[in-house]
């Protein structure tokens, strides 16, 4: 029944991906998340825990499960808003994904069982864009100025609507 008590309380479906924001850094020529090490690849990239190796929120106790999961710091991570801390950093590459299956909404962003580099934004220092524009190819992703992120991104997906932020 439309307007039940019950049909308030399911999870929506999505039928377009989710997009999140989040960066890079961009090594010897190579996207890599910034706190594993993981290269990014072209297509879909699916989580898995590396307990081991996050040092930010680890996981309580080993897992079975597929990531994410609730007592785990594991997923593909991203934010609702692109992302500004790159802290001066040369390296730092920000940008869009595409994101979905399991999803943990959080307070600034969410952790997904799949996701997928759309997006990039140019860097202001010229020296660094060849280099990424390169990168950027070989995984089939678009560099866009910093001022077309979030029209760039809307063309791959939705971000998630504001009653459903964490």
């Amino acid at each position: 029944m439309i307007g039940s008590r019950e049909s308030e309380l399911r999870a929506p479906d999505f039928v377009e991906p989710v997009i999140g924001f989040r960066a890079w850094r961009l090594r010897d020529g190579e996207i890599v998340s910034p706190y594993v090490d993981t290269p990014w690849t072209a297509g879909p990239m699916k989580a898995r825990c590396l307990r081991e190796r996050v040092h930010f929120r680890p996981a309580a106790a080993p897992h079975e499960e597929p990531a994410p999961v609730p007592h785990c710091g594991c997923g593909i991570y991203a934010y609702f808003h692109p992302v500004d801390r790159a802290g001066g950093d040369p390296l730092f590459v920000r940008g869009a994904v595409v994101m979905w299956g399991r999803i943990e909404v959080h307070s600034e962003g969410m952790r997904a069982e799949y996701a997928q580099a759309v997006i990039f934004v140019e860097p202001a220092d010229w020296r660094r864009r060849r280099e990424l524009h390169h990168a950027a190819e070989r995984v089939g992703v678009e560099v866009v100025p910093p001022a077309d992120l979030r029209r760039a991104a809307a063309r791959h997906g939705r971000e998630l609507p504001k009653g459903l932020l964490g």
